[in-house]
């Protein structure tokens, strides 16, 4: 007597194989997006950050100087700014600013007084959620 199967239904182990290969490439995929937030966040901060401290080194007023201001203050007299919700978020972020002169000098046996005079911008731009600084070097 011959038995003849007809296949037409999944086996179950046949089920369980596709169920495994799809949850390895859909936790691929949430590692990958994850990752992907992850470097989106860091890289908005930065940019963040690039345009406060370009905000701050287009206003080289010494009156400034070594004071602890919001970042509105410091640049609402160079800027009409109108938008409510950049206003705020000017306010919320602290900067402190200062120039420094340094003279570097030269070493080894030279007798002539070779020394560069260099000016450095430090900016220090605080809120609630982090604190950068930012160094900028002038010869």
């Amino acid at each position: 007597m011959s038995t003849t199967v007809n296949k037409k239904a999944f086996v179950l182990i046949e089920i369980i194989v596709s169920v495994v290969l799809l949850s390895i490439a859909g936790t691929a995929l949430f590692k990958a997006s994850a990752n992907q937030k992850k470097l989106y966040s860091i890289t908005s901060k930065k940019t963040d950050f690039l345009r406060y401290t370009s905000l701050v080194l287009n206003k080289h007023s010494t009156d400034l100087h070594n004071k602890d201001i919001n970042l509105y203050d410091f640049s609402k007299s160079a800027y009409s700014i109108k938008n409510d919700n950049l206003i705020k978020i000017l306010k919320n972020t602290k900067v402190h600013y200062s120039q420094k002169n340094q003279t570097l000098l030269s070493y080894g046996d030279t007798k002539e007084n070779n020394s560069i005079d260099i000016l450095i911008d430090e900016i220090t731009l605080s809120n609630t959620k982090s604190t950068s600084k930012y160094l900028s070097v002038k010869m």
